[in-house]
């Protein structure tokens, strides 16, 4: 059985905005763990803990200062800023101010992680990949999942549009939980509903 995933809270529990913020993580480690957590207390403008010693797989943080989150992406962690305060430092994050917090999750299955897996040449290169698709959201590919993924090639193919199998399963994937496709392979434009965007806007 393979270990749950070890992620840092680093995230301030004096106001009721960071003790919110860590419910709603418990609830969704809940739904999509098991997790590891290491809760910290401590000031955001401290050093940070030792993250490499204690063997975390990634960080769900916010941002206040850039002289923190240097500090941070310097242990080349996996990081996760909850905030988007500051701009232009990390491609991927949850922005407070949309519509569901949860919509700027970022997520995965297995067929992405395969393939993008199986191009990385330096075993490193794998872990480090590895440890940030474990914080992410995995779509799981269930049976219901293979009979919409069967649907959708039965009723393409008979257009004439015949497509990879790969494009379409990550195309059922993000269709099951409502995300948008971040790619510059075109025929995910020709699967119907599918959203797409060539960039993270921050």
């Amino acid at each position: 059985m393979a270990r749950p995933p070890k992620v840092a809270l680093l995230i301030e529990t004096s106001s009721s905005y960071g003790r919110g913020l860590l419910r709603g993580i418990s609830r969704y480690a809940r739904l999509h763990g098991p997790w590891s957590f290491f809760l910290e207390p401590g000031a955001q403008e401290e050093q940070p803990p030792p993250l490499r010693d204690w063997g975390v797989d990634g960080v769900i943080t916010l941002f206040r200062t850039r002289r923190q989150a240097r500090r941070l992406l310097a242990t080349r962690l996996p990081v996760v800023d909850l905030d988007f305060t500051i701009p232009g430092l990390v491609p991927w994050g949850v922005c407070n101010d949309e519509p569901g917090v949860g919509e700027r999750d970022l997520a995965i299955c297995g067929v992405i992680r395969c393939e993008v897996g199986r191009a990385l040449r330096r075993p490193a290169t794998v872990k480090r990949f590895q440890a940030f698709w474990n914080v992410m959201v995995n779509v799981p590919t269930d049976n219901l999942l293979w009979e919409e993924v069967e649907r959708t090639l039965w009723t393409l193919d008979r257009k004439g549009r015949v497509l990879p199998l790969t494009d379409v399963v990550i195309a059922c994937c993000a269709l099951r939980i409502g995300a948008v496709v971040l790619t510059f392979d075109g025929h995910f434009d020709e699967i119907p509903g599918i959203r797409t965007v060539r960039r993270l806007e921050a």
